[in-house]
């Protein structure tokens, strides 16, 4: 091989092997990228599984609770929080037998079984779920009699909660030690059409229960009281029903804080105790943060929302 020869194969070699480590150098570098970027997937991964593990507060959640509200009625909220933000609150009302029993502006009375007393004329038995109560012959006022879980009630209505004055905001008058199971029993009942007239043979009758015989149904929010399918009510000057409960919804939704009306979950020194004002809108003392509501039982109201907060676990 000539001198020649050789510098020509030996620059050959030389230039070919520049070629092969610069793409040496362009693959180390891809291949280094590839590792950042694998790395740094698995940190932000593992971040957001761990914002998901350790989030679990965060989690929506769903509670419910009921209990006497007011005059006749078993309020019952639900609501869904998430931490301790509320994320929507539902609030209704359900006649007790006070309320639906009597028949005396009914004109189409069915087959349901009757009794007089005085001048009203009352359904004489009514059952909820499977339990049967009934106005003794010979009573002088509509308390209808029976039992539930072994427990003999002599008036259901009282048993339920029953006011013969207003509460004017002092929570807690009149409004009895149930548990959650026996309020929800009767609450459950009514939202599932278990609570029904009986005839004289002890058969369901052919007509629902209704609130004086407004409609067919238990519920405020389904039911023409007050306003309740938002038309005036017949009230002049007052919101009515379903204005005023959306009040109080948005108020606890808005004010999460300031739920229980009785003070326990009250900041600072504000105690919690709410007033009616002038205008009748419902505030808490010591504070600017008003309900928005005209209900003369606005505390009892929160106050259920306020279990309803509290069993969402």
């Amino acid at each position: 091989m000539s001198f020649r020869t050789g510098l020509l194969i030996r620059g050959l070699f030389m230039k070919n092997l520049s070629k092969f480590f610069g793409t040496q150098k362009v693959l180390l570098c891809v291949i280094t990228l590839l590792i950042f970027l694998f790395a740094s997937c698995n940190r932000n991964s593992g971040t957001a599984r761990t914002a998901s593990a350790s989030g679990g507060a965060q989690t929506e959640k769903t509670g419910r609770a009921a209990m006497f509200t007011h005059n006749d009625c078993i309020g019952e909220a639900v609501v869904v929080r998430r931490g301790d933000t509320i994320v929507s609150v539902t609030l209704d009302d359900y006649f007790g037998p006070q309320g639906f029993g009597n028949l005396t502006n009914v004109q189409n009375r069915g087959d349901v079984e009757t009794i007089s007393i005085g001048t009203d004329v009352w359904a004489k038995s009514i059952r909820v779920g499977t339990s049967v109560f009934t106005i003794a012959d010979g009573a002088t006022e509509p308390a209808y009699s029976g039992s539930y879980g072994g427990e003999a009630i002599p008036n259901l209505q009282v048993w339920l909660g029953r006011t013969t004055t207003r509460q004017g905001g002092n929570y807690g008058d009149n409004v009895p030690n149930r548990t959650y199971d026996q309020w929800m029993w009767y609450v459950d009942a009514c939202k599932n059409g278990q609570v029904v007239y009986l005839t004289a043979a002890g058969a369901p009758a052919s007509i629902s229960p209704a609130y004086y015989g407004s409609n067919s149904r238990l519920s405020k929010n389904s039911s023409t009281y007050w306003g309740a399918d938002g038309t005036p009510p017949a009230q002049a000057n007052t919101l009515g029903w379903k204005v005023n409960r959306e009040a109080v919804e948005a108020y606890a939704k808005a004010n999460p804080q300031y739920i229980d009306p009785t003070g326990g979950r009250a900041n600072g020194g504000n105690t919690g105790n709410m007033t009616r004002r002038r205008d009748n809108i419902w505030q808490f003392s010591a504070s600017d943060v008003v309900t928005g509501a005209t209900m003369v039982d606005t505390p009892n109201y929160l106050k259920v929302i306020q279990l309803a907060y509290e069993n969402a676990k």
